[in-house]
């Protein structure tokens, strides 16, 4: 849940599909950071088997969706949530990354 409403802010709402990937990857990668150290051999394959679809296209997807965010989305914020200073955008791995680390940082927040 806290995953979506976090690309909701970003503008990177669920009814594109590349979207929908990065929902379930960030999912994933919030129950099992592991899946970042293995994006192509673990993380895509396994949103590919829930969703119906090849690798290539999750990846694809998703970078897709990360080349739309930075054109439209809301870069500000996500710049001010991860600290991410780089004039390019970050890869789907970088990002991932940036976001599960965020998203564990206000859960440990929130719980202690």
């Amino acid at each position: 849940m806290k995953e979506q409403k976090l690309l909701d802010c970003l503008y990177l709402y669920q009814f594109h599909e590349g979207n929908q990937y990065l929902h379930k990857a960030l999912v994933l990668t919030c129950q099992d950071p592991s899946y970042l150290n293995a994006l192509t051999t673990r993380l895509y394959p396994a949103i590919g088997e829930d969703l119906g679809k090849t690798k290539e296209a999750i990846e694809s997807g998703m970078r897709y969706a990360l080349e739309r965010f930075w054109i439209s989305g809301n870069v500000d914020l996500f710049r001010y949530l991860t600290g991410y200073d780089r004039r390019q955008r970050p890869y789907v791995g970088e990002f991932l990354y940036l976001l599960t680390q965020y998203l564990k940082e206000t859960n440990e927040k929130e719980e202690g």
